[in-house]
Formats: C-alpha cells, sequence, structure tokens
C-alpha cells in the first residue's frame, strides 16, 4: 500500500459460473478511486478452500465468497469491487489496523454495497414474495395494528397476507435467521451505505424491503413460535436498523451506544466487536485513537471501560456488563465489560424509563487510586443485603423432541405453549412466594403494588388509565399464565378493555425481567438482579450512578462487581436522603 489512504480494488474479469475466478488487484486513493462496489458477507468459516487467481498469482478464499463473486461476475464484463479478505492483507496487522479507519469511508465512497447472504433453496421464493406483499401493504396503508395478539387471523386476512401458520411466514423468518444478518461487521457496511441492496443466490432486493417489514413480520409469528430467540433476533436486526437510521438522519451516536446496538453480533475476532463499528462513533477517536490487533482482548476491553468511566465521568458503561456466568474473556476484572459475550438481559440504560433513575441522586463519580493492577476504586455505600433469591423467569425455547415431528405446525407450537406456560406459572408463583414474605413494604400501599411495580422496574403505563395491579391481573390472564387464584390477583374479573392494555405491561415484564431473577433484602425490599446474585451479596450505590448494583466481597478487602440491579423505592436517591452532607457513609470499594 502506497499511502494512508490507499486502497487496492480489485477488476472481476468476466466469465460463466463454471469458469475460475479470476481479477486484477490496483491500487487507488480513496479520494480519487473508480467507480465500484462494496461487497458485504458472512466470511463462512475460518477454512479457505477455493482460489481466485489475482495477477496471475492464486489468492485462497472461501466457499462463500467463491460463490458470491461467481454470483455478481458479469459474463461479458469487468466488474469492479472492494472484498476486505482480498483488498486486505489479512496477515499484515499494521495495514489491518491502518484500514480500520478507512472502512467507513470504503463503504459510504462505493456506489452500492451489495448484500450477499448466501445461496438460494426451496423456499427463498416464498419468503422474497411475501416481504413484497408486506412491503406492498405497508405503502398502502394496509397493515394491521398488532398492539395485542388477539383476533390475529381477522388482521392478517384483511391485510391480504398468509394466515399465521402459513409456511410462507417460516420462509421469511429464515431469510432473516441467515448468518450475515448476525455478523458485527455488516452494522456499519449497512449504515454507511449510500444504495444496498441483498441478494440471496439470484434474487435480489433492496434493503428498504427488509427493513420496512421487519416489524411486521416479527409481531405476525411471535404468538406462533413460542422461542423467545425471536425477539432476540429482531432485537439485533432493530439495532441494526437504528444505526443506518441514525447516520442517515446526520446523527453520529457515541460509542457506547454503538456498542449497545451491535452488542447482540457476532465476530471471529473478539476486538473487532468494537473495531467493527468505530467508524459510526462520534467519540471513538478520544476513547478508542489508535486501535491496533497486536493488542490483547483482555488489555483492550479493560482500557474501554476505564476511559469510559472517567473520561466522561459517568458510570452508564457498567449498565452493560453481563452476568459473570456468561463471560467469554480469560482473566477479565469483573467490573470490565465483556463485548465478546452475548446479552441476556436487557441493561436498564437501553430501557426508556432509564432516564428517571437517579438512585445517587445529584452526586458525581468518585473515582480512587489503586496499587493492585486490573482493580477499579469507586466511592459509594451498602444500602442492603440479598436476602432470598427466585429462580430466573422462564426462558422459552423451542421443543425438538422426535415426537414433534409428525404434528402439524399450529399442533406443535400447541404443545410448546402448554409446556412454556405451565413452567412460567410455576415461576410466578415462586416469585410471589418469595415476595409474600414480606408483610409490608416501606413507603409502598401494599406488598402486592411493590410486587408489580417490580415485575416492570418501576416503568409507568403512560397509555394506560388503570393502576399497576389491574395490568398484572390482565397480563397473566391474556398470557394464559394464571390457571387458577394466586396471591395477588384478586377482585372481579377485569373487563374486555384490559385487551388493549395488557400489551404495554408485558412488554416491559419482558424487558426488565428477562435474564434476571427476582429476590428480597434484608431491610424489606423487593428487586431484579442479575442471574448470579446470591444470598448475602451487597446492594451498593456508587455516587454518580442511576442504579444500584449487586457486589460480592471476597474475604480480602475487595469485591466482585456481579452487575447492576432495580431495588423498589431505592431507584430515586431515597437512601441518599439519610446521609446527605455526611461522608462518613461512604467508603471506596476495589473492584477486582
Amino acid at each position: 500500500m502506497t499511502g494512508p489512504r490507499h486502497i487496492r480494488l480489485i477488476q472481476l474479469r468476466p466469465g460463466d459460473w463454471q469458469d475460475a475466478l479470476s481479477c486484477r488487484l490496483t491500487i487507488y486513493a480513496l479520494d480519487s478511486s473508480p467507480p465500484y462496489s462494496a461487497l458485504s458477507y458472512t466470511w463462512g468459516g475460518s477454512g479457505r478452500s477455493q482460489i481466485i487467481k489475482c495477477d496471475d498469482r492464486g489468492l485462497p478464499i472461501t466457499e462463500n465468497l467463491s460463490k458470491a463473486l461467481r454470483s455478481f461476475r458479469h459474463a461479458t464484463e469487468i466488474r469492479t469491487f472492494w472484498v476486505d479478505a482480498v483488498c486486505i492483507n489479512q496477515a499484515d496487522i499494521p495495514e489491518r489496523n491502518s484500514q480500520i479507519g478507512l472502512m467507513k469511508e470504503i463503504y459510504h465512497t462505493a456506489q452500492d454495497v451489495v448484500i450477499w447472504i448466501g445461496e438460494d433453496d426451496e423456499d427463498t421464493a416464498d419468503g422474497i414474495n411475501l416481504l413484497k406483499q408486506v412491503y406492498a401493504a405497508a405503502l398502502e396503508g394496509k397493515l394491521p395494528d398488532f398492539s395485542d395478539m388477539f383476533f390475529l387471523e381477522e388482521k392478517l386476512e384483511q391485510a391480504e397476507l398468509p394466515k399465521y401458520d402459513s409456511s410462507m411466514w417460516k420462509a421469511v423468518i429464515d431469510l432473516y435467521r441467515r448468518a450475515w444478518f448476525s455478523r458485527i461487521w455488516v452494522v456499519q457496511e449497512l449504515a454507511v451505505a449510500r444504495s444496498a441492496v441483498v441478494y440471496c443466490g439470484r434474487q435480489s432486493l433492496p434493503w428498504s424491503y427488509f427493513s420496512n417489514s421487519a416489524p411486521c413480520v416479527h409481531k405476525a409469528v411471535t404468538w406462533n413460535y413460542f422461542n423467545s430467540k425471536l425477539r432476540f433476533e429482531y432485537n439485533r436486526f432493530r439495532g441494526m436498523n437504528s444505526c443506518r437510521d441514525s447516520l442517515q438522519q446526520g446523527i453520529q451516536p457515541p460509542l457506547l451506544d454503538c456498542l449497545s446496538m451491535a452488542r447482540s453480533n457476532f465476530s471471529m475476532d473478539p476486538r473487532d466487536k468494537v473495531f467493527g463499528i468505530l467508524g459510526l462513533a462520534s467519540d471513538a477517536k478520544v476513547l478508542l485513537p489508535n486501535p491496533d490487533y497486536s493488542t490483547p482482548v483482555t488489555e483492550m476491553y479493560i482500557t474501554l471501560t476505564k476511559t469510559m468511566i472517567t473520561s466522561q465521568r459517568s458510570l452508564e458503561v457498567l449498565s452493560e456488563i453481563e452476568d459473570p456466568r456468561w463471560s467469554l474473556i480469560d482473566k477479565l476484572p469483573s467490573w470490565a465489560v465483556d463485548w465478546s459475550a452475548q446479552p441476556r438481559a436487557i441493561p436498564f440504560r437501553l430501557l426508556p424509563f432509564w432516564a428517571n433513575f437517579h438512585a445517587a441522586s445529584d452526586s458525581e463519580v468518585r473515582l480512587g487510586r489503586s496499587t493492585i493492577p486490573g482493580t477499579l476504586v469507586i466511592t459509594g455505600m451498602t444500602i442492603d443485603t440479598v436476602r432470598r433469591c427466585g429462580l430466573p423467569l422462564l426462558r422459552t425455547r423451542p421443543l425438538n423432541s422426535p415426537w414433534l415431528r409428525g404434528i402439524s405446525l399450529v399442533g406443535a407450537n400447541t404443545l410448546r405453549a402448554v409446556s412454556v406456560n405451565c413452567i412460567a406459572q410455576a415461576r410466578w408463583q415462586q416469585w410471589e412466594r418469595i415476595a409474600l414474605k414480606l408483610r409490608s413494604y416501606p413507603n409502598r400501599p401494599s406488598v402486592a403494588e411493590a410486587y408489580h411495580r417490580t415485575l416492570v422496574a418501576g416503568a409507568r403505563m403512560l397509555d394506560s388509565p388503570h393502576d399497576v395491579n389491574f395490568l398484572y391481573r390482565a397480563y397473566l390472564q391474556a398470557s394464559d399464565f394464571l390457571r387458577g387464584p394466586t396471591a395477588f390477583v384478586c377482585g372481579a374479573e377485569p373487563a374486555e378493555e384490559f385487551c388493549t392494555h395488557w400489551r404495554q405491561y408485558a412488554e416491559n415484564v419482558e424487558s426488565a425481567c428477562h435474564g434476571r431473577l427476582f429476590f428480597t433484602t434484608s431491610n424489606g425490599y423487593m428487586g431484579l438482579a442479575p442471574l448470579s446474585t446470591r444470598s448475602g451479596d451487597l446492594i451498593c450505590i456508587f455516587l454518580g450512578g442511576r442504579t444500584p448494583f449487586v457486589l460480592r466481597p471476597d474475604g480480602k478487602n475487595t469485591h466482585k462487581f456481579i452487575g447492576e440491579c432495580y431495588v423498589e423505592g431505592r431507584m430515586h436517591g431515597e437512601a441518599m436522603v439519610t446521609v446527605d452532607g455526611d461522608d462518613g457513609n461512604f467508603k471506596e470499594f476495589v473492584l477486582h
């Protein structure tokens, strides 16, 4: 490479599918390069079993890339592409480091971004056709209101869409589940593209068909496929699309928001979980000025977490720390974010009511110095101790037993629903039994109300005239979880209008409880905490923090950071009132 702003482009020579791949590599200044298409794809595994002839030299490439290039190759004309595996010397660390800084411009400068999600199969045509139907219905304003699950079949019929149990919906889901949608680098590649077209074999659609149809597809199939993986996958897709929408509007989010939106995407190199979206962030040059593949991932994650805290005097990054059981990086301190770990719980900072949390009131972050390598010293106070913990709320999984294979789609999903509901009911009853051990609740009319508010992490039901107790009952009934009377369900049957209000409560329960467990404390409070939380753990508030945190003493004057938590009645500075102006209540916690 002749300069820091130079790139290689390949001129792909014409040929038929069966012909050997052949190209010419040419170096250009990015600012004066000829028109080219940038390829967005997945490598498809580490093995490079195929060969492309570059300037009379054979270059090994993956099978997936070989199929993509064969599909895009013109029969009679040369086509110009930028392809990472060919245009960057992957064995040259300095060159890879340099090209990271150009990645955003490479994809934005391209005349178009061609997205290869793989070869087509027997269901691809059905999936593509249904996407076209949904897209057309959206343009014509025919899409139904999916605010609740009731009358789904009638709503789809009115929109002239297939029934919810049609195999066409599964064909669409299979398109969204292609590996491309889970790759980290595609977030940036898509976000900055001026024009993006998705190719599946010989079939193609503009990206807008996928982005505009996704909400309808998700809502239409959620109630037929009883599998929380659908929600996980949809949130990942929504994060990708959100990044693109932000940049299209001229908004460049901070790095922490970019990392959060792309948290569920995968990479073979854990450093790419950060490097892959640097070009999207407004503060990337400040937080990570010199991305370097020679830096060990543990060191990079530690440095990034500490820099986010110290440079911004904010503890928001601690909200992103996953439960310790999910960490994938060895020797990473408990207070450093493992960006390679897949999130099970939604960080409270991403929920709409996050801005209302001020557990440490208006205090400022106070950090200390440590002589112990790999530790973080932060000032705060212990406000309580965990006493009892419940089992985690159910994470639904599909039943793949052989005896289900001969049952119809609807029949199989009905069996799944029954099993899911039975287990979920048992979890609800266990949580209620734990809550019932509290005879009263500080500053709340009843234990029941405190419990119902805890399940949604204090979210306000702004669209509903009903109180939280009514919505809890409606949620249980609408979800078919209620098989008989429970401790906190009493009074007359809810009126029909609960159908229009239960969904908001249900979505808040899912957002707050998923990936967490219910707990009560020694001082009579209750809340939601990471799955690894156990009896005897400390509930602490750090100066400058929006939420309380769970810490575990290790007997060596240091603590293990477990994660953020919600404590009903302790989210708005209540614990700070009793210690206002008295620094004697605060201490330095050494987190390892």
